[in-house]
C-alpha cells in the first residue's frame, strides 16, 4: 500500500510530500489544543500554558517542521511570532518562507522586542537546545504577550 521514495510517500497513484504528514499531525494538535482550551479558564499562568497551550512537535530533521507551521499560519490566518536559534537560522526562513510582512521573527536572545506585544501563539524553532533558564523566560513572556482564545506555546524540537 505505502511505498518510500525520495521524499514523497506513495500511496496508489497518489504522491503525498512528507511535510504534508507533519503539516496533518500539526493541524491536529492545534485542533485539540484549542477544544481543550474553549473547557477551561482563561487565565495564562505558567501552569495553564504548560497543559493547555503548549504544542510540541518532535520529528526527524528535515521533515518539514517549520513549513507545517507556516502553512497552518496562514491557513488560520493566525498572528505571532517565531523564535529562533541563531541568525543563520533567521535568515534561512525569512528567505524561504516568510514575507516581509508576514509573521515575525526575532533570535531568542532577543525576548525583550517581544514585550508589549499582543500574539495568539509564539513559536520556538529548535527548542530542544534552548536552556531551561531561557524557556521560562519564553513562557513568563508568552503569559503576557498571548491574548484571545485560543492561544499557543509551539514548541518545534
Amino acid at each position: 500500500m505505502f511505498e518510500k521514495s525520495n521524499e514523497l510517500i506513495v500511496r496508489d497513484q497518489y504522491e503525498i510530500p512528507i511535510y504534508n504528514r507533519t503539516y496533518l499531525s500539526l493541524k491536529y494538535l492545534f485542533l485539540n489544543s484549542a477544544i481543550a482550551q474553549n473547557t477551561q479558564s482563561k487565565e495564562y499562568d505558567l501552569s495553564y500554558l504548560k497543559e493547555f497551550c503548549t504544542i510540541r512537535i518532535i520529528g526527524p530533521r528535515r521533515s518539514g517542521h517549520t513549513f507545517a507551521l507556516l502553512k497552518l499560519i496562514r491557513e488560520y490566518n493566525l498572528n505571532g511570532a517565531i523564535l529562533v536559534q541563531n541568525r543563520k537560522i533567521l535568515n534561512r526562513t525569512k528567505q524561504y518562507f516568510i514575507n516581509s510582512d508576514e509573521t515575525p521573527l526575532f533570535l531568542i536572545e532577543s525576548l525583550d522586542l517581544l514585550r508589549g506585544s499582543s500574539y495568539q501563539f509564539i513559536a520556538v524553532d529548535g527548542a530542544s537546545i534552548v536552556k531551561a533558564k531561557q524557556m521560562i523566560e519564553i513562557y513568563n513572556l508568552c503569559s503576557c504577550c498571548l491574548v484571545g482564545n485560543p492561544v499557543f506555546v509551539i514548541l518545534i524540537e
